[in-house]
């Protein structure tokens, strides 16, 4: 099997898209039978938190990136975390209008919520196949079948959302209360035509409602193009079922190996 992954977003309504402060970042290919992403979002009341989950989720799709359990995340974050002191502390000698103010809240670090996930085993006929998720936050995995939820992590109710998330800090003296949040799940196997989302908090909550509800929409948001996700937001919006914040969805559908024993591109 392969994964074949895209992403679907939607900014704050109002908001230029240059605004937008959630990030998604994946390889299709990152080994061997292996498939990797991260999804992030940055809170919108910290400091540059877009430019921070940004740097996040990319470092995460780095080959070889960390191995997805506590220890090994604690270790990468502390590097990820000393790469971007070192960029700020590059900005105000660069940036002649770089404010006191701007200083200030830089010195206090920024923050967001983080899942990152790797779909691995996919070689033949994926009996052996897995999905592995490391999260910290209210950013959910998904792992679907037709119109039926066969797998979520971390594992969250809707009246979870109403309590504030755990979260991911630049500033390297928060890590370890950050990484005593970390949740990391396994699943599998994976079949040809499985999808996996990975969804945003906003987001993550209408899709939760919907399951506890009794109506599920997986084969809607499994299939959707983004034209019509950003209608179908649009609308959740107006009628008051999504909350007004950004929006992102990773999809990853697996499918039959088009050359057999390939297994990933």
């Amino acid at each position: 099997m392969i994964a074949e992954m895209w992403a679907l977003w939607q900014q704050k309504a109002g908001n230029a898209e240059s605004e937008y402060e959630d990030a998604c970042c994946y390889s299709e290919g990152f080994g061997p039978f292996c498939a990797r992403a991260a999804v992030a979002d940055g809170a919108s009341t910290a400091f540059e938190s877009q430019a921070w989950v940004n740097l996040l989720v990319r470092r995460f799709v780095d080959a070889p990136g960390p191995r997805l359990d506590a220890v090994a995340f604690d270790a990468w974050l502390g590097s990820v975390q000393r790469e971007w002191a070192s960029a700020s502390a590059a900005a105000p000698a660069a940036d002649s209008i770089f404010s006191l103010y701007d200083d200030d809240r830089a010195q206090e670090g920024t923050y967001g919520t983080f899942l990152g996930m790797e779909l691995g085993g996919l070689d033949g006929n994926g009996t052996a196949s897995w999905w592995r998720a490391l999260s910290i936050g209210d950013t959910v995995l998904f792992h679907v079948r037709g119109d039926a939820l066969v797998g979520q992590s971390p594992s969250m109710e809707l009246r979870d959302f109403a309590r504030g998330p755990a979260l991911v800090h630049s500033n390297d003296d928060r890590r370890q209360a950050d990484c005593a949040a970390i949740v990391v799940d396994a699943g599998g196997p994976l079949e040809a035509g499985d999808v996996v989302l990975v969804a945003t908090d906003a987001f993550a909550a209408w899709l939760i409602r919907r399951e506890e509800s009794g109506s599920p929409v997986w084969n809607l948001i499994a299939d959707i193009d983004p034209v019509s996700f950003s209608d179908l937001v649009t609308t959740l919006r107006t009628n008051r079922e999504l909350v007004n914040d950004d929006v992102t969805v990773l999809v990853a559908r697996l499918v039959s190996d088009p050359v057999p024993g390939i297994g990933a591109r």
